[in-house]
């Protein structure tokens, strides 16, 4: 038989025994939010640490495999490493050259600032100021040898030479594009020339490759060959570059240029700094240091 009910007994939850539970469900969801949030804000940090790392183990190996080729097939006397030191703090800029012929060419005829003629003069037949006499041709084919090496570096294609002045330091890309082995000259493209190279000043002509790396609006730059619609992107998220030469004779210098000999180098110093923002605006910052030195300073 079923029991009579009490009119004094309940089968439900009292009102103080519902708030105390919402309140133990609010409190139970407010601490696993906060760990959910805490654990986001870990994993940002923990990928912005890693990103950085990536960029400046990605920056500084592609700096040490350019400057251990800087100076290939270059003498003691042309400007393979040049640093030009940030003011004020600022960035530094490096710029690393190698020469990809081993025949260079010397210029044999006055070229002037302003001038607009394209023939550049490699040798003369007759007369021929010091180290200007044409080249022999040694396999017979109707082409001085050096200039034949350069026709056959270009194979039929426009590329980037460089003229070079070694009294002033002074020198300038410009777009090879042909020869003539009659005349014994070199073609340039369209150009306005903006320095001078007289012939007492014994200028000469590369097939050169260089590479500049600077930093702009946090991102490490690369430009070939002063040609700005080769410039790239290396890497992201950096603040700083450092560059300091150190030379043989224990001296180190912020700066380099042409008056300086880039073989007597013993090490380049290079330093990146990264910086990210996470959550919350906080900051990550991370630098990393390294001692280069450029292999072609072991044979001069």
């Amino acid at each position: 038989m079923s029991r009579p009910c009490s009119p004094n007994s309940s089968s439900g939850f009292s009102l103080v025994e519902l708030l105390v539970t919402l309140t133990i469900i609010a409190w139970v969801g407010v601490a696993a939010l906060a760990m959910a949030t805490s654990g986001r804000g870990l994993f940002e940090i923990d990928q912005g640490r890693t990103r950085l790392t990536q960029n400046l183990r990605a920056s500084m190996e592609y700096l040490v495999v350019e400057l251990r080729q800087a100076g290939g097939r270059l003498g003691s006397d042309f400007p393979a490493i040049v640093v030009l030191d940030g003011t004020s703090g600022a960035p530094d800029t490096l710029i690393v050259r190698r020469n990809l012929e081993e025949i260079v060419l010397r210029v044999c005829q006055d070229i002037l600032a302003g001038d607009t003629n394209v023939a550049v003069y490699m040798a003369q037949a007759t007369t021929p100021p010091p180290g200007c006499a044409v080249d022999s041709d040694g396999d017979s084919d109707g082409w001085p040898d050096n200039l034949q090496a350069w026709k056959t570096f270009r194979n039929g294609q426009p590329v980037r030479a460089y003229i070079y002045n070694p009294a002033s330091g002074e020198g300038e890309f410009f777009d090879y594009i042909g020869e003539n082995e009659s005349s014994y000259y070199i073609q340039a493209d369209s150009i306005t020339w903006q320095n001078n190279y007289p012939v007492t000043d014994e200028p000469r002509i590369y097939l050169l490759e260089e590479k500049r790396f600077q930093l702009s609006d946090g991102m490490l730059q690369l430009t070939l060959n002063d040609d700005s619609d080769t410039t790239v992107n290396v890497a992201d998220a950096l603040e700083g570059f450092q560059l300091i030469a150190h030379f043989q004779d224990n001296s180190q210098q912020n700066s380099m240029g042409f008056a300086d000999i880039w073989s007597d180098l013993r090490t380049i110093e290079v330093r990146l700094d990264a910086r990210i923002q996470v959550r919350g605006g906080n900051y990550i910052d991370r630098s990393w240091t390294s001692q280069i030195m450029p292999r072609g300073v072991l044979s001069k």
